[in-house]
């Protein structure tokens, strides 16, 4: 990939990121009011149905993310190669995280009832960790490429 399609598809990648950040985190947030064992069931059942409607955007973000005609946050890409300048020879690679629920580790995730909210604050706190590091990769290679 040239740099100027390097640093769009960067730009792309990281608000993508930045917005699966922004839902996993809404995620947390549900899944530590269900934690609560004082609140209604009513409540909770609201809260579980808030957290499937994140669930849903997750999944039409990750399957969304499409540069030139591939997928690429379906765990189908591994590295890319951008290249640094013209008429530069060398590349930085790129490392492209799979994003599915199941490698986030949130595919499973039930805050339905206390144990499971419970369960769920760890799976969530897990997919925060691995967004950041991936935030960090992306400003390395937006570094490294000058941008």
């Amino acid at each position: 990939m040239d740099h100027s399609e390097g640093y769009l598809f960067l730009e792309d990648y990281g608000a993508r990121v930045g917005y699966t950040q922004a839902l996993v985190s809404e995620m947390r947030a549900y899944a530590a009011l269900s934690a609560n064992g004082s609140i209604s069931a009513e409540f909770r059942a609201f809260l579980a149905t808030q957290l499937a409607e994140r669930r849903a955007v997750y999944q039409a973000l990750v399957e969304g993310a499409i540069w030139r005609g591939f997928p690429y946050l379906d765990g189908s890409v591994g590295l890319i190669g951008i290249q640094q300048t013209l008429p530069n020879t060398q590349y930085v690679l790129v490392f492209i995280q799979d994003m599915t629920e199941a490698t986030l580790g949130i595919d499973n995730i039930d805050i339905s009832y206390d144990a499971g909210a419970s369960a769920a604050l760890e799976d969530l706190d897990g997919a925060v960790d691995t967004l950041l590091i991936v935030q960090g990769n992306i400003a390395v290679a937006r570094f490294q490429l000058g941008f």
